[in-house]
């Protein structure tokens, strides 16, 4: 269960996971839960108070253009969700936090739907990939495949996905 609740002005994410090993058990959550209320506001204040934005400087530089992301870091701006949402830096943008509640619910039960193990090797091919030019990362992926097919896994998978397709 998933839920969304603000206190002193802040939202936060209460994840009540049950024992079972899952997606969220397993760490794989981070950074993909991105949704936001479409009134909600970001900026790295850092600058307003005559010092850099150490954190938010890496992060963002790994995220948007060099100029984007120097003007999002030095000028200290609130940022509208809008905006963000906009250049790519927020999947979806909701209206009220019961919309909110409900696209997190909705996006944490379809993550811990997945193979936990599958999920996690997504996550370091996808870290991997984007330090690597694309063919490279596409070499990766073909080696991936040859393993993952010399495990079994890709004929259990194929089976699962005919099955589907005759329902």
């Amino acid at each position: 269960m998933v839920q969304i609740g603000k206190q002193d002005g802040t939202t936060t994410l209460i994840l009540n996971r049950p024992k079972q090993r899952n997606a969220l058990d397993a760490g794989v959550i981070e950074g993909l839960i991105n949704a936001i209320e479409e009134e909600a506001q970001f900026g790295a204040l850092e600058m307003r108070r005559g010092f850099p934005a150490a954190i938010n400087t890496p992060v963002l530089s790994q995220l948007v253009s060099p100029r984007l992301a120097l003007e999002f870091l030095m000028f200290g701006d609130l940022i509208p969700a809008r905006r963000l949402y906009e250049v790519g830096l927020i999947n979806r943008l909701v209206e009220g936090a019961e919309a909110l509640n409900q696209v997190t619910q909705q996006f944490v039960g379809n993550l811990c739907a997945l193979d936990v193990d599958a999920v996690r090797m997504t996550k370091e091919s996808h870290r991997a990939a984007r330090n690597m030019p694309l063919i490279d990362a596409l070499e990766m992926g073909k080696l991936g495949n040859a393993l993952i097919a010399a495990s079994g896994r890709m004929d259990e998978a194929m089976k699962g996905y005919a099955d589907g397709k005759k329902s």
